[in-house]
């Protein structure tokens, strides 16, 4: 955790010393708009809710660090693509999408997975000077997966809040990095039978991205 708080430190003060002399005094005027590569890297910590149709209940807990690439990551932390726009001067909508196709091999039988989310969110800009600003956005994310195999589909809809800090080097882009939480308020997974299991996610994490704007 010391090294983890350590590396963020250091690139906070990299980008700040970088981003001084930049321009982002357009970003946020009404008309702007914003693309982004978003939740690239990440720290998370999560867990997952299940309830069979008995009502039986486990909980599970997981963490990560890096890229958010792999068949055990989190389905937010999953990287995406996403699409703002200034509606007036501060207040953005928008949202994201991803998609993975994966090739899972965890020394059982393998096979392909399928994961889709999309993620539909309003926010708030505060610009501090000429290259530093605070993004809050809010919203809500759908995901699924669709493993090979029958009766494992499963699906969610999560609450997601975002407190994205920005820091610019350069005019009409950015990096893009701060807290993310996100928490199925109702989920399901097949699991056989022509049963549903209750299958709930949530996720902390401190996540980064890019975004340009024009």
């Amino acid at each position: 955790m010391r090294k983890l708080i350590g590396t963020l430190a250091f690139v906070t003060v990299t980008l700040g010393a970088t981003a001084a002399s930049a321009q982002a005094e357009n970003f946020g005027r009404s008309g702007t708009m914003v693309f982004g590569a978003e939740r690239l890297f990440a720290f998370y910590k999560g867990s997952l809710s299940v309830e069979s149709p008995q009502g039986n209940e486990e909980d599970f807990d997981a963490s990560g660090l890096g890229f958010g690439w792999g068949a055990n990551t989190y389905p937010f932390n999953y990287p995406r693509l996403g699409f703002d726009y200034f509606v007036i001067d501060q207040l953005s909508i928008g949202g994201a999408l991803g998609y993975a196709s994966l090739d899972v091999d965890d020394g059982g039988p393998g096979g392909d997975l399928d994961l889709f989310l999309l993620a539909p969110r309003v926010g708030y800009y505060l610009g501090f000077g000429s290259a530093f600003g605070f993004w809050p956005r809010g919203g809500f994310t759908y995901h699924s997966a669709d493993p090979d195999g029958d009766n494992n589909d499963e699906s969610g809809i999560a609450l997601t809040l975002e407190g994205n800090f920005t820091a610019a080097p350069a005019e009409h882009f950015s990096f893009m990095f701060g807290p993310t939480f996100d928490f199925d308020f109702t989920g399901k997974r097949e699991c056989g039978n022509n049963d549903d299991c209750k299958w709930k996610y949530s996720s902390f994490g401190i996540q980064a991205g890019l975004i340009g704007w024009f």
